[in-house]
């Protein structure tokens, strides 16, 4: 019967939505991150297009279907360079409504700054008092993002990919991220030390180091303007000086890879910088008055300033803890990003960064940047350094 009402004709095939992924990034994370959230959609046939911010035009946002936003906090809770005509346009009068569009956010930041993924939050904010649906709720990324990133990734893949998912499309993309090993903020890789010169005369207050690391079998690539980050060591006098405050005992074993505390404080903890997420887990195991009231402040920019984990256990304990649980307080740390000053046209599976030591006193003791104080004082030629 339907060929005789020719229903056997052929079928167009079904219309997909397409998705606009829009980053804000000033250092390259988000841009990076969106680039690959763009790759592995359009891997499972979904169309996909990636654009900076500074590139798209917001007229168009009412045009749009699906937008993922990934985007980095500047500064003091400022949009990034490369964001913020567009942030400026949609908390104006010209924004239009986006009752037929879709979005989801991820948000990239650090807890070491009050304004922790301001940015993120303001386009998450804005596009649904502006009508959107929203996909899924706001994801936030501390510094140490790529976990949180990827489950968000498999998330926003799940809810596009439910009409088209097949095993083709699961196929392609593992296809697609098969290949050379990938080197991540979790993965560093371990860059050799080829030559570390002082550029200052003997007798110089300042101490200002010239990096030449190796970056041969990476397959990592750079441009003019990019950044290298260095995944540093804390001072080993420091990291002993805290130990000492706790009344811990230096050799127990922590975290789920087995490390004694030591070497765990030494390799893998942030305890330079405090955060009012970390003062507020630390809050849980002292009752004392004067910190409970510090951390209830609304903002404690001035007391964290200058100031480091040893501070706040030498002056606001006893505390509860023991040392597994004070270890799980504490952020992986951070790597420090350097403006990279060579071209990989000239050096080849080179790169060369310019690092000057930071020293100053406060609080009556001595402070180290982590990473230059690392460079300058402990790493030598035929060293590794994890990038």
């Amino acid at each position: 019967v339907e060929e005789i009402i020719g229903n056997n004709a052929p079928t167009a095939p079904q219309k997909t939505r397409t998705v606009t992924v829009l980053f804000a990034s000033q250092t390259g994370n988000a841009q990076n991150l969106a680039q690959k959230l763009t790759f592995e959609l359009q891997a499972q046939n979904i169309e996909a297009e990636v654009l900076s911010m500074a590139k798209f035009k917001p007229n168009n946002l009412k045009k749009v279907e699906d937008v993922l936003i990934v985007a980095s906090t500047n500064g003091e809770g400022e949009p990034p360079d490369n964001a913020i005509g567009f942030h400026e346009f949609l908390h104006s009068k010209r924004a239009p409504k986006l009752d037929n569009v879709r979005y989801a956010v991820l948000a990239l930041g650090d807890t070491s700054y009050e304004f922790y993924c301001k940015t993120g939050h303001d386009f998450d904010s804005r596009f649904k008092e502006l009508g959107a649906e929203q996909l899924l709720p706001i994801v936030e990324c501390d510094v140490d993002y790529e976990e949180p990133a990827a489950k968000w990734f498999t998330d926003v893949q799940n809810i596009l990919a439910q009409a088209t998912a097949s095993a083709e499309t699961a196929q392609a993309t593992a296809a697609s991220t098969a290949g050379g090993t990938e080197y991540t903020r979790n993965k560093p890789f371990a860059a050799e030390v080829l030559e570390k010169i002082n550029l200052n005369m003997t007798g110089s207050n300042k101490h200002t180091v010239h990096l030449e690391l190796s970056l041969e079998g990476s397959g990592i690539t750079y441009e003019p303007g990019d950044s290298l980050g260095i995944v540093p060591k804390n001072n080993e006098q420091l990291v002993d000086a805290l130990i000492a405050a706790l009344g811990f005992n230096a050799n127990k074993l922590v975290t789920d890879k087995q490390v004694t505390l030591r070497d765990a404080l030494i390799n893998d903890l942030e305890i330079t910088v405090l955060s009012k997420p970390l003062l507020q887990k630390i809050a849980e195991f002292t009752t004392h008055n004067d910190f409970q009231n510090i951390v209830n402040q609304t903002s404690i920019k001035d007391f964290v300033y200058g100031r480091d984990v040893l501070d706040v256990v030498e002056a606001y304990g006893p505390f509860s803890w023991n040392e597994e649980q004070f270890a799980n307080l504490l952020r992986k740390i951070p790597g420090r990003l350097y403006s990279i000053s060579s071209s990989q046209a000239a050096v080849d599976e080179e790169v060369h960064v310019t690092i000057g030591r930071v020293g100053y006193e406060a609080y009556g003791r001595e402070r180290f940047g982590v990473a230059s104080t690392h460079i300058a004082d402990s790493i030598e030629i035929g060293d590794t350094v994890n990038v």
